[in-house]
């Protein structure tokens, strides 16, 4: 298993069990989080009648509030004015971890270098990380779900002239599978072969249906096979690798919009691939430069040295606010949570978790909104429930309650929680102390930190005691796996485009029984268990969606952790920058849309500000900050 990085290393490179291990987020890096406000309504005053007239009510004048030079951007998929313009360079940030090692397969570069060069073969939806046609023109499934036919594009070039073709596919898949320092085999583990029938069609065959394929294995770059294979069989089956090979004077090999020109331990550097069969960049060169500093990230975008920032740390908003540019706030695959543990062993009753109407009190005496307004400003969705992050696949309709004391108090009591010796701490029913211990990884996301420690004083109320332990990766590897002794484990978690986290829920894949697995409480429901097959049975997307409505549901009646929000992440644009369009898995990956426009603006409309109200009306995230901030400016 792949070693958890604090770089920003591919999305594919933290496989499910990696996610937890590394305690931080998959796609690690993505911790500057900035948020919007709770919403703010005008309460209007009554002015007494002094005489037998109609009432007469007032509404005081709003405040006038602030209008900042940096504009918020929600719109997920922002329009914007004007039009496109070719030439100039586009300019970035990366990471500096493994920025010399483009093996494709070990993911140990930034993702954003990678994602440059080459095409995968299935590309999924910014938004909707639904699965696109890229390289492959089209794909379909045989009946039985057992085969996937895939027909190529016939317009694909490499970066040196020749055509690509199904045997590239076939080999990229393969070595992704196969190559002993793969990051990714896990996607492809149910692949049995892939069959090549012509020059641009092949057939993916299957030991049991595997419906993620199209939005996971799919997404996975695809490179060269002429460059590569030499390298590849040299060694014996088993013992295959990709990891080592000497590019000497030549450069990677790829048909991305990107071709690399020259490259260093510092930067990499390319140009325009105008033969791109899709997205031909409009900007003439793009430059990735190693920069890991937050302060000299933010110095070089008001100098103007780099076009964005991503990952922008949101708390840094009101610095950057009296600046022009964009701030687009997008949304992403990651989700907090913190899971019961439903056997610890240093408990009276080690099942403890296991009461319904414990785990309910905990969840409504939750401040949500407070610590969404405290932490990030509100930009985090905290009232939808669960985990799960592909809009194709989330139901709406699962969400968190709210704050309610009275309630959570009254369930405790119904279930027979007393303070049996005065000390202030209730005690369970079978003399447990309700001192509850949550562990995490002490290089876990600061925002995840952040909101654990806020919920000491939201258990507090409920006259309960909640005790963080940040634990290094070897004694938090030690206690979820062996130890089992905490009552919760608080987890930042990244996704794919198609749910995998089934490990998580499923009881087959407790640690305490299968050592492959995940579940680290040993959650156990038959309808969840029942779902978790039935999604992992089937190909046809409705059936896949059927399966993880039930899992939704069900881990929410029956709750499988405190759910603790999906924060979403801000991406800091120069003014005379045009054409951002944030994709959910990794924001920055639309670098061909990107155009110098010195009247660079949104043509989407940002909502306005509305008028004091007798009656509260929805508000976008933009209003309720702009509203929470004319509070605070003037008190």
């Amino acid at each position: 298993m792949a070693e958890p990085t604090n770089d920003r290393s591919g999305p594919w490179r933290y496989s499910r069990r990696a996610a937890i291990v590394g305690g931080a987020a998959g796609f690690s890096g993505l911790t500057g989080i900035v948020a919007q406000s709770s919403t703010l309504v005008a309460t209007p005053g009554g002015s007494p009648a002094a005489t037998p007239q109609p009432p007469f009510v007032f509404f005081p004048t709003p405040t006038p509030e602030p209008v900042y030079p940096l504009a918020i951007i929600e719109d997920q998929r922002p329009q914007w004015a004007g039009t496109s313009e070719a030439g100039g360079d586009i300019r970035l940030f990366i990471h500096g971890g493994g920025i010399d090692d483009f093996t494709p397969t070990a993911f140990r570069q930034d993702f954003q270098v990678t994602m440059s060069y080459l095409d995968p073969l299935i590309r999924v939806d910014d938004v909707s990380l639904e699965p696109r046609p890229w390289l492959a023109e089209s794909w379909s499934w045989s009946p039985d779900g057992l085969a996937l036919e895939i027909a190529l594009r016939t317009d694909v070039t490499w970066h040196n002239g020749s055509p690509l073709t199904a045997a590239d596919v076939r080999f990229s898949l393969l070595c992704h599978r196969d190559d002993y320092d793969s990051a990714v085999a896990f996607m492809l583990a149910v692949v049995r072969d892939i069959e090549v029938s012509g020059d641009t069609t092949l057939t993916v065959t299957f030991d049991e249906p595997d419906g993620t394929f199209p939005y996971n294995a799919g997404n996975l770059p695809i490179f060269s096979k002429a460059q590569y294979e030499a390298h590849w069989t040299r060694n014996p089956v088993g013992d295959r690798t990709l990891s080592g090979f000497d590019y000497g004077d030549t450069q990677p090999l790829g048909t991305g919009p990107w071709i690399i020109e020259d490259r260093s331990e510092t930067a990499v550097r390319f140009h325009r691939n105008d033969d791109h069969f899709a997205s031909v960049p409009l900007a003439e060169s793009l430059t990735l430069t190693v920069e890991e500093d937050p302060n000299a990230q933010l110095d070089a975008w008001r100098s103007g040295d780099v076009d964005l920032i991503w990952p922008f740390d949101g708390s840094r908003y009101e610095e950057v606010r009296d600046e022009e540019g964009h701030l687009v706030v997008a949304d992403s695959t990651i989700s907090y949570f913190a899971a019961f543990n439903f056997g610890n062993p240093a408990r009276i009753d080690p099942g403890w978790m296991a009461s319904p109407g414990l785990r309910e009190a905990l969840t409504q005496a939750i401040d949500r909104e407070g610590y969404a307004e405290s932490i990030f400003g509100g930009f985090i969705d905290v009232d939808r429930a669960g985990i799960m992050t592909q809009p194709w696949a989330i139901d709406p309709t699962v969400q968190n309650p709210r704050l309610n004391l009275i309630a959570a108090r009254r369930l405790l009591a119904d279930n027979g929680w007393i303070d049996w010796d005065g000390e202030g701490v209730l005690d369970s029913p079978a003399g447990d102390r309700g001192a509850f211990v949550c562990i995490v990884r002490e290089d876990a996301d600061p925002n995840l930190l952040s909101i654990l420690d806020a919920l000491n004083a939201d258990f507090n109320d409920l006259q309960f005691e909640f005790e963080v332990q940040r634990l290094s990766a070897e004694d938090f590897a030690t206690r979820w796996t062996s130890s089992f002794d905490y009552d919760l484990i608080a987890i930042s978690l990244n996704q794919y485009a198609a749910f995998s986290e089934f490990d998580l829920f499923g009881s087959p894949w407790s640690i305490r029984r299968n050592p492959a697995g995940w579940n680290p409480g040993g959650y156990r429901n038959p309808e969840v268990d029942e779902a978790i097959f039935a999604y992992l049975r089937s190909w046809k997307v409705e059936d896949m969606k059927a399966a993880l409505d039930t899992i939704q549901r069900v881990t929410n009646d029956d709750p499988f952790a405190l759910w603790l929000g999906f924060p979403q992440q801000p991406v800091l644009v120069r003014p005379n920058i045009s054409g951002f369009q944030p994709n959910k898995m990794w924001q920055s990956s639309n670098t061909p849309s990107l155009w110098h426009d010195d009247q660079a603006s949104i043509a989407t409309p940002i909502p306005a500000t509305p008028e004091a109200t007798p009656a509260s009306t929805p508000q976008s995230r933009t209003e309720q900050r702009i509203r929470r901030q004319a509070k605070e400016t003037s008190k």
